[in-house]
């Protein structure tokens, strides 16, 4: 996804935020959201934030309890 390019990029963590978060209030598919949470949970370790990025990782985890990836 787009904000994941942003995110490895460097380009721009604050849009990348809005993206994701846009994705998260959407009406769309658990896996879709769980996606997002997770660059979330990406996005916050890049920012000096792993609090805020484990409970980005547990909400993607929750959403796909099956996905390795989560």
């Amino acid at each position: 996804p787009y904000a994941a390019l942003l995110i490895l990029e460097g380009e721009s963590p604050s849009r990348a935020k809005k993206f994701l978060d846009q994705v998260l209030e959407s009406d769309t598919s658990a896996y879709v959201k769980s996606r997002a949470d997770l660059w979330h949970g990406y996005l916050q370790l890049t920012s000096g934030k792993p609090d805020q990025a484990e409970t980005h990782f547990l909400e993607a985890l929750e959403l796909t309890p099956k996905d390795a990836a989560a």
